[in-house]
């Protein structure tokens, strides 16, 4: 009984002094400390602005054989690069309430109805030729919509931070516009809008 008592005492040092050793290894650490995460950001501006500073503009004294043009400017000041979308809104058409023989003829105003507009993004052509301001309401252009592939061929389909996009609107009264839009009206609303990418 001595002699097993002897050899488990034994063993029992011997496992001791393993494991004892084990723990006075070298062991060193080091710690990555104070780290941050910052959400990016997604800012458009148009022609410099922003909200309800963005300008808008108006043409007047229209006549048939008329055309102008208004061109904006899109930039991406956020850090994080996104898709950008156009869409016209709100076209309201407003009848002309003169009291000249061809003034206030009908309801709601005939201007939207004959001028012709032609969008463009990076003087890449947008519209259908033809294609009227009455029928352009709701309507959006983007990188998204398959037949909007002039995004992508004029690097306009990702703004990435401090990257520019010139979305462009041709105005036209044809020369065979009648009578019927003397001192009428149309207003209309341009919204921009970025899409993380």
């Amino acid at each position: 009984m001595k002699k097993y008592f002897l050899i488990s005492f034994v063993f029992l040092l011997i496992i001791s002094f393993y494991s004892f050793s084990t723990l006075s290894l070298f062991t060193d650490q080091e710690t990555s400390s104070n780290n941050v995460l910052t959400a990016g950001t997604l800012d458009l501006q148009v022609d410099n602005k922003q909200g309800v500073l963005v300008e808008n503009f108006s043409f007047t004294n229209l006549a048939p054989d008329d055309a102008n043009s208004h061109t904006f400017t899109l930039k991406n000041v956020g850090s994080v690069s996104g898709k950008p979308s156009i869409c016209i809104r709100n076209v309201n058409n407003t009848e002309s309430t003169g009291s000249t023989e061809f003034e206030s003829d009908g309801t709601p105003g005939e201007l939207g109805a004959n001028t012709l507009v032609t969008a463009k993004i990076n003087s890449q052509v947008l519209t259908n030729l033809n294609t009227n301001l009455d029928d352009l309401n709701d309507i959006c252009w983007s990188p998204d919509n398959v037949a909007d592939t002039e995004f992508l061929t004029t690097g306009a389909d990702v703004l990435d931070f401090n990257e520019t996009a010139d979305f462009e609107l041709d105005f036209g009264v044809p020369s065979t516009t009648g009578n019927d839009i003397q001192g009428d009206s149309v207003t209309f609303d341009v919204e921009f809008n970025i899409e993380q990418q």
